[in-house]
């Protein structure tokens, strides 16, 4: 079974809300937040997990990347990115097998939640 499918399977054995699902993304609640999940396109054994965190509009870029340099130095398994406004936490996930895929779905949602609790700490510190 190919890690999207194992990835799927984790969310349905769950019970995580499903909001959308398709071929290659998947979006779901995780702890109030939608979680989306997508294919690697150029690798089969990899998923990218990412968590919008908001929508920057204020054009103050240098507080923003910042933040993002400063979530990132503290944290290992998610990083926090800007991407067309957007802030995202991401996390991406090697799987081996299904024992694996659980293990690092389990921190990489955890790290993302954290990710977003801490970037938004700091975002709110730099006032």
């Amino acid at each position: 079974m190919d890690t999207y499918k194992l990835a799927r399977n984790y969310i349905l054995k769950r019970r995580y809300k499903v909001v959308a699902d398709d071929e290659d993304h998947i979006v779901f609640r995780y702890q109030l937040e939608n979680i989306h999940i997508c294919k690697d396109q150029q690798s089969e054994g990899f998923l990218i997990m990412m968590l919008p965190i908001l929508k920057d509009e204020s054009n103050v870029y240098y507080d923003v990347y910042k933040c993002c340099n400063d979530v990132n130095a503290e944290l290992k398994y998610a990083k926090v990115y800007i991407s067309n406004s957007w802030i995202l936490a991401a996390s991406e996930i090697s799987c081996l097998g299904k024992k694996d895929l659980e293990h690092q779905m389990n921190v990489g949602l955890q790290s993302l939640v954290t990710a977003k609790a801490r970037y938004e700490k700091k975002y709110l510190e730099k006032d």
